[in-house]
């Protein structure tokens, strides 16, 4: 098959309901057949690694392609959209991609199984996903290991997944898992200006002449797993956006 001068090894084809050939190979990129003629898709397409792992078409006839260092990359029009850790994955290498029967993609890394809900899957390829919020299951609800295989997921006739690992597979009904639509309560934990905490918490602050740099730590009260606490913050009058805080507790 002429599509490779380099012969890299082919880690993922996939044939989509259009009838292309979607060919990714380990260090050329992604590679597409249609209507018998070749086309090479790599860094300058928008994806962030030619080292390809993944490649699936989701119901909606959407293209996810994972990759080694390039995390999560969806095709639209010929170009790729793609979310890193940066953008809230738990790694950049992606093994494995799989839709359930709700929208979900479920998303196998080198740091445990992320799942994408539907509502930030259409922000992604909108190009509109400045951050995401997968839930992540890894080691400690139970995994053999985090680090996933490049074997394809495979859908059984209930619904549930297997999934391969780099010590076994796993086995994981999606219906069982569902996103946690509690938002527990925030508090501020102090507050700073310019390096000086605050001397109380209790009612308005006020600040001298000069300050330039106000800090405000905070924390929420959870009792699921603390990693699936996301923050957003606002100064009010001021950001007309909210602001997607990661592994930090201050603003």
């Amino acid at each position: 098959i002429p599509f490779s001068d380099s012969k890299e090894p082919v880690k993922a084809i996939v044939e989509d309901r259009d009838g292309c050939l979607w060919v990714g190979t380990r260090g050329s990129g992604l590679h597409v057949r249609r209507d018998g003629v070749w086309k090479r898709y790599g860094r300058e397409s928008g994806l962030l690694s030619e080292d390809i792992r993944a490649v699936y078409e989701d119901p909606a006839g959407r293209i996810w392609v994972g990759s080694n260092g390039g995390g999560l990359a969806c095709d639209v029009g010929g170009r790729f959209l793609t979310v890193t850790s940066r953008e809230g994955l738990p790694s950049d290498t992606v093994s494995q991609i799989v839709m359930d029967d709700a929208g979900r993609l479920w998303v196998g890394t080198h740091h445990g199984l992320a799942i994408v809900e539907s509502d930030e899957l259409a922000l992604i390829a909108a190009g509109a996903a400045p951050y995401i919020h997968p839930r992540v299951i890894d080691q400690t609800d139970g995994l053999p290991t985090d680090e996933f295989s490049i074997s394809p997921p495979v859908q059984a006739h209930d619904g549930s997944f297997y999934l391969a690992t780099l010590r076994g597979f796993i086995r994981v009904d999606p219906a069982q898992i569902q996103r946690d639509e509690t938002r527990p309560p925030a508090y501020v934990a102090g507050v700073s200006a310019n390096g000086v905490p605050a001397a109380h918490l209790n009612g308005p602050q006020e600040f001298p002449p000069g300050t330039d740099r106000i800090e405000i730590a905070f924390s929420g009260i959870y009792f699921g797993d603390h990693r699936q606490l996301r923050f957003r913050s606002r100064l009010a009058d001021v950001d007309s956006e909210w602001t997607t805080v990661a592994d930090q507790r201050v603003a």
